[in-house]
């Protein structure tokens, strides 16, 4: 009856001698520096994040990186961009033991250039969703329209938030895995995510600047309905 009991005592110790540890920190910047903290169950990888963020209409960009814990599914979503009023771009790197010393994430140049789609633009602060949205073109890379409706801030002060803007896929999928471990990331957003929808942004049939903007408020009320529906 001990090699049992034995057996079963000699595997919690192995159990337990493989808990990940990662680096957690956060700070402004291309690199950051904390201190190495046991993972929690569930998270097996520890990730890299560069973090990007532009006015729309500036050349201001502010740069942040973070590392931590997360579950390998939230693992190559990336490059992730999403085209709001404050332009983010997100590149996620995961990596395990030895391999984190020299792990690094890189954006590539950002792709300004208009790609023919357009998403309707709206963002609601406040508990009263009332959404008067215009239509924004999409670039590069992005042809996902992203709706995101929880809150911003943090403590009692936060409050109700909604947006829809233009979206890559990799930013569809890293709010997609919002519950296993992403909302690790979007905590530099002060954003904490309770329901998403993405959408194929769609593109005008006239290629007349004229017709298209006589298109553009029907066309933005008809993707609206697409998350409204």
């Amino acid at each position: 009856m001990k090699a049992p009991v034995i057996l079963l005592f000699l595997s919690a110790l192995l159990a337990a001698g493989t808990c990940l540890e990662c680096e957690v920190c956060s700070g402004p910047g291309n690199t950051c520096n904390g201190v190495m903290t046991t993972c929690s169950s569930g998270e097996d990888s520890c990730f890299l994040a560069l973090i990007e963020r532009s006015e729309t209409f500036g050349s201001v960009k502010y740069i942040q990186t973070m590392k931590g814990c997360v579950t390998s599914r939230v693992c190559g979503r990336s490059p992730a961009i999403f085209n709001s009023a404050v332009k983010q771009r997100i590149a996620l790197t995961c990596c395990t033991g030895n391999s984190c010393k020299t792990a690094s994430a890189q954006l590539s140049a950002e792709n300004v250039v208009p790609n023919g789609l357009y998403c309707p633009y709206c963002i609601v602060l406040g508990s009263t969703y009332s959404c008067n949205a215009t239509v924004s073109a999409c670039t590069g890379e992005e042809n996902q329209c992203l709706n995101v409706t929880g809150s911003h801030g943090s403590g009692p002060g936060n409050m109700a938030t909604s947006f829809i803007s233009c979206a890559t896929p990799s930013a569809c999928a890293l709010v997609d895995a919002f519950g296993d471990g992403s909302q690790k990331v979007f905590e530099v957003f002060q954003l904490n995510i309770s329901q998403h929808m993405c959408a194929r942004a769609l593109g005008l049939a006239s290629s007349s600047p004229g017709h298209s903007r006589l298109l553009l408020p029907a066309f933005s009320g008809l993707i609206l309905a697409m998350f409204l529906a």
